[in-house]
């Protein structure tokens, strides 16, 4: 077979000896091309309009007609072989005659214009169907257009802006009436009668409407006030509304705060259906940013005990949040009926308390409970455990009753180390954790255990003394510098608390012995307490308090007590008028005469002790000799000499007896049962 124009009558095939056909060189390759074209066209029909409109369609350009300008440039758009010019010519020719006509052309049509669906006649020159234009304007058009529809926001003044802003909420003109109510509502000089006609009317305004409203942070407020304002009746109605919503309400950032209006001013069986949405949803609940803040309101201030136990009961195991029992009312209870559950119990609390230990949870009073119940029966490795995750925390813990507690379980049971990173997460607040009802038991249990007496100086001490004047004064802050002289001494600390004390005293990382560690810590507090007692002596004698820490300090500081015994004796030399009945005078003062009286006693302990310094003395030595005459004309007077007669201070009654003797006739003018003991020791 030979192919027909061929300029080489080359056969296309052959056959060979076994019957197959070997295509040839030459002609294989016009073969396989034919292929490769044919199979580029298949591949684009079968790829369809799914993949076109995947693609991005390439931009379509003007026809270049400066093409011919350059050398190998594309072939000329105008071309006069294809007939270029004479297309141009008559589609300008139909424009013309069209735009002479009044009619636009289906381009000028088409301008500005978008299709969307339908099909196009061609001979009437519109879209059919569904099909329309649809308008595309330009920037400038669009918001010269928009302008007209919408203001321009960022146009305004920011009040302008806000008010626009408000306006556009369904509720506005509901929101605006009641937030005009609330305006006169709130009044200090509204009258009872006009407020509860405000009330009834703002009821009126919101049935219907109340959850539209109680979301809002100023129509909150509104509610807020009818409940605080309003009659029981009136809050009953409120209450009616919200009754069954209270799960949304406590997770809301602003009806929260209705919540606990309602917990303030409603009624025991309001707060208790309050307390109840709680039930099954505690440890959820305690964890939430704005449910939190309620649970702790309801734990800390409204619930009862079997409340409270309730609301605990949920961190014991997954069943108590579904099964209440009245009898439960601690953990003990519960180990106690079901010992065989302590190690499921114990393990429960621990992974439900690791994640509440946040800076954001762990201030919650429920926490604290939880987590002295765990400290309270757990083993002691789960203890260290627990200790190793809460020492960063601890300084959150301290202002509850049970947080000070697990507080003084962390110094107890803590490494050396632990008690370190302690005092120095303490750093700061010292002087507030001095003055807080339970946290100064916290630093009253670290004065008991740490051995590191340097590292307490520097950082405890440095802060207790440069606020120790607003301490001494201070109800609980005197309480840690008086234990500092007198720990544990019943005379100043209640036996509830010492026996409190002495649970620490078991603990396996202290070693130093007690007695030096208090010698120390004694040490370096006494400067700074003696110069206290001198420069701020009438402050601290006249007052009850401040008169214990003054005597304590006399009495137990180690250093030069001179200074401020003359500062006491020089006080008590003032003038005198016993007729005046204001305590002006340390004599006549409940606080001061107690005071002296207390000091003049202390010599005896203070000469076993072989000190130098004794007050009787110092105190004849400085007052004039009339004085003690003068104070017999009081009754807190006389039992103060009375003391110095009874002294046992060598040459004390001896000296005060040699004034008072020749004076003897004008004292039992004086009828008060202070003089009759003056008289009967002068006497004997």
């Amino acid at each position: 077979m030979v192919r027909e124009g061929c300029a080489s009558s080359v056969p296309l095939c052959k056959a060979d000896g076994i019957g197959q056909w070997i295509i040839l060189p030459l002609e294989r390759f016009y073969i396989l091309f034919f292929i490769c074209s044919s199979s580029k066209g298949l591949k684009r029909k079968a790829k369809g309009k799914s993949e076109d409109k995947l693609k991005v369609k390439p931009k379509k350009f003007k026809k270049d007609t400066k093409a011919e300008t350059f050398s190998g440039g594309k072939r000329k758009a105008n071309s006069e072989e294809d007939g270029g010019n004479k297309v141009v010519k008559e589609k300008k020719r139909k424009s013309e005659e069209q735009q002479e006509g009044g009619k636009k052309t289906f381009s000028q049509l088409g301008k500005g214009k978008k299709k969307i669906g339908g099909k196009f006649d061609k001979g009437n020159k519109k879209w059919t169907g569904k099909g329309k234009f649809n308008s595309i304007k330009t920037k400038k058009q669009h918001s010269a257009a928009g302008s007209a529809e919408k203001p321009n926001i960022w146009q305004m003044k920011k009040k302008e802006r806000k008010q626009f802003r408000r306006q556009q909420d369904q509720n506005y003109a509901l929101l605006h009436d009641l937030n005009k109510i609330y305006e006169t509502l709130r009044r200090k000089n509204c009258s009872k009668a006009h407020k509860s006609e405000l009330i009834n009317k703002t009821l009126d305004l919101i049935a219907g409407h109340s959850h539209d409203v109680i979301f809002k942070h100023d129509a909150g407020r509104v509610l807020q006030s009818c409940v605080k304002f309003g009659t029981a009746e009136q809050r009953q109605r409120l209450f009616e509304q919200f009754k069954g919503d209270f799960v949304a309400l406590i997770k809301s950032k602003y009806s929260k705060f209705f919540v606990k209006k309602m917990l303030k001013y409603g009624t025991k069986e309001q707060r208790d259906l309050i307390t109840k949405s709680f039930y099954g949803e505690v440890r959820r609940f305690v964890r939430h940013k704005e449910a939190s803040s309620v649970l702790e309101t309801i734990y800390s201030d409204y619930a009862d005990l079997e409340q409270k136990a309730f609301l605990v009961q949920e961190f014991y195991a997954a069943d108590f949040a579904f099964f209440k029992s009245a009898e439960f009312s601690s953990l003990d209870k519960v180990l106690e009926s079901q010992p065989e559950r302590k190690a499921g119990i114990l393990k429960h609390m621990k992974e439900t308390l690791l994640p509440l230990l946040e800076k954001s949870v762990i201030g919650h009073s429920i926490v604290h409970k939880v987590l002295l119940e765990y400290f309270t029966y757990a083993d002691d490795n789960s203890k260290r455990e627990m200790v190793d995750i809460v020492k960063d925390s601890a300084v959150l813990i301290l202002h509850t009753h049970d947080g000070a507690r697990v507080a003084m379980q962390c110094f107890w049971l803590g490494t050396a180390k632990d008690r370190k990173s302690l005092i120095k997460s303490f750093k700061t607040y010292y002087a507030k954790i001095c003055k807080e009802e339970f946290g100064h038991l916290v630093l009253l249990a670290l004065l008991d255990s740490v051995d590191d007496t340097v590292l307490v100086k520097k950082i405890v001490f440095s802060e207790i003394q440069s606020n120790l004047k607003e301490l001494a004064l201070d109800t609980y802050g005197r309480k840690v510098l008086i234990y500092l002289l007198c720990p544990r001494s019943p005379a100043y600390f209640h036996p509830t608390i010492v026996e409190l004390l002495k649970k620490g005293d078991e603990n396996t990382t202290s070693k130093k012995d007690t007695e030096q560690r208090q010698r120390e810590l004694l040490e370096g507090m006494s400067p700074a307490l003696l110069q206290l007692v001198e420069e701020n002596l009438q402050e601290l004698i006249f007052d009850k308090g401040g008169c214990q820490l003054l005597l304590a300090a006399l009495l137990k500081c180690t250093g030069d007590l001179t200074p401020a015994m003359v500062a006491i004796a020089k006080l008590a030399d003032k003038d005198l008028d016993p007729e005046s009945a204001e305590e002006d005078h340390v004599i006549k003062s409940a606080a001061g005469h107690f005071a002296i009286k207390r000091l003049i006693i202390q010599d005896k302990e203070r000469a076993m002790a072989e000190s130098k310094v004794l007050f009787s003395n110092v105190l004849l030595e400085y007052i004039d000799p009339g004085k003690l005459f003068e104070w017999c004309k009081v009754n807190r007077g006389a039992f103060v000499v009375a003391s110095l007669l009874e002294s046992s201070v060598p040459g004390v009654s001896k000296t005060v007896r040699n004034r008072l003797l020749p004076r003897v006739a004008k004292l039992k003018k004086y009828d008060s049962k202070g003089v009759a003991v003056v008289l009967k020791l002068l006497s004997s």
